[in-house]
């Protein structure tokens, strides 16, 4: 592996000194590592105020630097991509960008990584990670539940960015390379790291901190509210793990991991919607629908009948008493009749744009409250609401002993902050083919994170 980077860059990232050393046989192509200060001096809040009153000099700034350091990379790139990796940097966000000159090589020879803000705390790092707050990683007296130093966490994020390297990062379909590239930061980690430690910048405690990043991931992937799986990209967990090991998931067609997890998610926040109830939900959806909303690119005519019983039902719904989720509880007699009364079509679309009102709204309440989160998935669990679907209990399994390493403190009063769970069981048969890394559709410039 070539490592390209400023002096500059260098030594505010000592880990790079060694990165050949500590990933060479992951990627033998060139990594030219970028930071914000190659491109613009100064203090930190003063350059993100002067380039959100004009971007256009920064991106300038970032064009130059790259004429002049990397020009063949440089002629390649639009002004999109400018601009797109200058805002990544003045927000302190690594990424990778593929980036072979080649157009016609399906190995990717040369890539670009960003570099995060060196002066991140550990717990802004994790906390990024998992979705949440950063004061969430501290417990009742003060101190971090996460391991080692922030420079530790810093260097754990390079390398995961470095996995990428390989990529084509153009492919539909971002969670196999999520996973790789997790694996690969825990594999060095784990594996390579203690070894160079006393040259890697003083990182330690490879072991415990690849341990933690797996669990912030856990927490992540279900504090990801999205149900779309499309965006879906980051939430690894359960997919990390390699068959055989015990009380891990068997690996996974990625699309497998994906409908396993949106019956976890939606089963989940379902329950957290009926703890937390919105009294609007069935109003907006019925407003919707009085409105000529059916959903995007839907367009339907309602005779004056039905507008009218869409319209009565929504009036009595705004004053309605009882369960938020129960629409024979939200309704009079006459009102249930009048929406008895709909054709099956209008019924659908309503139970349609409800159903994802309520899994929007429990996991919006799911990442507002990790202790009320744990109490429901922890009783889903025990009552075997995941038996039948092992890879969805995987996810819950990882998160719930995730919540009790990084967040004891929101494992709810009078529960066991150590309690065990039976980890789920796979059988041969089960399992399905293995996500592949590399036969992804090629694209010469690409990015991940």
């Amino acid at each position: 592996m070539q490592v390209s980077a400023s002096e500059q860059t260098h030594n505010s990232f000592p880990i790079l000194r060694v990165i050949p050393e500590l990933m060479g046989d992951h990627f033998d192509g060139r990594v030219v590592f970028i930071s914000l200060f190659d491109v613009v001096e100064g203090d930190k809040q003063e350059i993100k105020a002067a380039y959100h009153e004009n971007r256009g000099v920064f991106n300038e700034r970032l064009r130059d630097y790259l004429d002049e350091n990397y020009p063949a990379m440089s002629a390649r790139m639009v002004d999109e991509m400018i601009e797109e990796m200058m805002g990544s940097l003045i927000e302190g966000k690594p990424q990778n960008w593929r980036y072979d000159p080649d157009i016609t090589s399906q190995k990717n020879e040369n890539a670009i990584v960003l570099m995060p803000d060196p002066d991140l705390k550990k717990e802004d790092l994790i906390a990024g990670i998992c979705g949440l707050e950063a004061s969430l990683f501290v417990d009742d007296e003060g101190r971090s539940t996460v391991a080692g130093i922030d420079q530790d966490w810093i260097n754990a994020v390079i390398f995961h960015e470095v996995g990428h390297s390989p990529d084509n990062t153009n492919a539909s379909d971002h969670l196999p390379f999520e996973v790789g590239s997790d694996d690969t930061a825990y594999k060095v980690l784990t594996l390579s790291f203690n070894n160079a430690s006393g040259a890697a910048g003083g990182m330690h405690l490879g072991h415990e901190i690849a341990e933690q990043m797996d669990a912030a991931r856990a927490i992540g992937s279900l504090m990801n509210a999205n149900i779309d799986p499309d965006e879906m990209r980051h939430d690894t967990s359960a997919a990390v793990h390699v068959p055989g090991q015990a009380g891990h998931a068997p690996v996974a067609a990625s699309w497998k991991f994906k409908e396993e997890l949106i019956f976890l998610k939606k089963t989940l926040f379902e329950a957290i919607a009926h703890e937390v109830p919105d009294d609007s939900l069935s109003w907006g959806v019925f407003t919707d629908l009085v409105d000529g909303d059916f959903g995007e690119g839907v367009e339907l005519k309602v005779s004056d009948k039905d507008q009218e019983l869409l319209e009565e039902i929504a009036d009595e719904l705004f004053d309605y008493e009882g369960d938020a989720l129960l629409l024979e509880e939200q309704l009079s007699p006459e009102g249930l009749e009048k929406f008895h009364q709909l054709p099956g079509y209008i019924k659908v679309f309503y139970e349609a744009k409800f159903m994802d009102k309520v899994w929007a709204h429990g996991g919006k309440e799911a990442q507002a409250s990790p202790d009320g989160t744990y109490a429901v998935l922890r009783e889903q669990y025990l009552e075997g609401a995941f038996d039948e679907h092992p890879i969805a209990k995987q996810y819950a399994y990882e998160y719930l002993n995730a919540v009790q390493t990084l967040m004891p403190t929101k494992v709810p009063e009078g529960l066991d902050p150590k309690e065990p769970f039976e980890p789920p069981h796979f059988d041969e048969q089960g399992q399905h083919i293995a996500i592949d890394h590399n036969g992804q559709a090629f694209s010469p410039i690409g990015k991940v994170h």
